[in-house]
């Protein structure tokens, strides 16, 4: 088995407009919030200062979202099942918002991010979008570093963009 069918194989993809019923997306696709809440809880950067409410908030709505916008949600299970990785993008038109990747920690390094990025900029592309964009902590170096490999390119740094004061750098690919 490649390592793309092998991630296929666990992966769970959800499509959704903002218009859809919030409370049937996720019990209609298995998706247990709370455990992609706990792994977010993992991360130094993105979703995890928040109480779990919070995040199920900024998931489901992403503050600004407009109603004809479309949500990416990519979740790679075990045989448990059990979350080990998950991203989530938005777009609009043709452009994208890459708003996070997050792996288990004791998944990091096995290309689960990677592969990621790759289905959903496949998804992307067969949707019609040509462009993705998104912020990284300077701080972060794993993820700025998969990013590079991936064809992102930086475009510009937005100052004390994180709570922590911390600078983001916005990065885009053309698909």
């Amino acid at each position: 088995m490649t390592p793309e069918s092998e991630l296929q194989s666990k992966l769970i993809f959800v499509k959704y407009s903002m218009q859809e019923s919030k409370s049937e997306m996720y019990s209609s696709q298995q998706v247990v919030v709370e455990q992609l809440f706990e792994l977010a809880q993992q991360s130094d950067y993105g979703p995890s200062r928040q109480s779990l409410s919070e995040f199920i908030s900024d998931f489901l709505n992403r503050s600004g979202a407009e109603e004809k916008e479309e949500k990416l949600l990519f979740v790679v299970l075990d045989e448990q099942p059990t979350a080990q990785a998950f991203l989530q993008a938005r777009f609009f038109g043709e452009t994208a918002d890459l708003d996070f990747v997050v792996v288990d920690r004791l998944q990091r390094g096995k290309g689960l991010g990677k592969g990621l990025l790759e289905l959903m900029e496949r998804e992307l592309r067969s949707a019609g979008v040509l462009r993705v964009m998104l912020e990284v902590a300077t701080g972060n170096q794993d993820a700025l570093q998969l990013y590079l490999k991936s064809g992102y390119k930086k475009i510009s740094v937005r100052k004390s963009y994180y709570r922590t004061g911390e600078d983001a750098l916005v990065m885009e690919k053309i698909l």
